[in-house]
């Protein structure tokens, strides 16, 4: 199973290509909309679709658009791609005179970017340290602040669960008969318990 990557786009464009556009996304409820720019790979010569896509499209499979919202000359939508952004179909969709807006996420690999009109700007990141390499727009479009530091805060409790484990070990360690340490403890509760009553 592939690691899934974000992706919004907006594509501006004529009049007439972009009603054409949304005409393909109506009827066929947003699937494979690559299609509508690029030959699939069932229909050319040769079997090799997997290079065909990585060519063509830039990324494993065809996208299913979602959400799409059409504003004059220009139709938004998000989809998720295998792997990472399909950028080979952004520059087919420029070369057929087209504009292309989009941005990306791929939180597995750990990198987010933005495609413009041709121009590219990919950039990684592991902790919150890397956000100050980020634009300020994309740390805010992906929510990533407040993703990374989710992730800190699992990782400090995933430690301290470790932690504690690796204590308990030692200790039992120790007290090789029973529960040791853990044991002993509690018959002093018990008692100073008893004696408290």
């Amino acid at each position: 199973m592939p690691n899934w990557c974000s992706n919004t786009i907006k594509i501006s464009g004529t009049i007439k290509k972009i009603d054409s556009f949304e005409k393909f996304l109506n009827e066929n409820n947003g699937k494979n909309w690559f299609d509508f720019f690029v030959a699939p790979a069932e229909n050319t010569e040769g079997g090799d679709w997997f290079t065909y896509n990585i060519e063509n499209y830039g990324c494993k499979w065809n996208c299913d658009a979602q959400d799409w919202h059409r504003e004059n000359d220009q139709i938004e939508f998000w989809f998720d791609s295998a792997w990472g952004p399909p950028t080979k179909i952004y520059d087919q969709i420029q070369e057929q005179g087209l504009m292309v807006d989009a941005e990306y996420l791929e939180e597995g690999m750990g990198f987010v970017g933005e495609y413009i009109n041709g121009d590219e700007e990919t950039y990684e990141f592991s902790d919150v340290n890397d956000l100050d390499d980020i634009p300020e727009h994309l740390v805010e479009n992906w929510n990533l602040r407040d993703t990374l530091e989710g992730w800190e805060d699992e990782n400090d409790e995933e430690f301290e669960e470790e932690y504690v484990e690796e204590d308990r070990e030692v200790l039992d360690s120790h007290y090789p008969d029973g529960d040791g340490y853990w044991k002993e403890d509690s018959e002093k509760e018990d008692k100073d318990g008893k004696n408290n009553s």
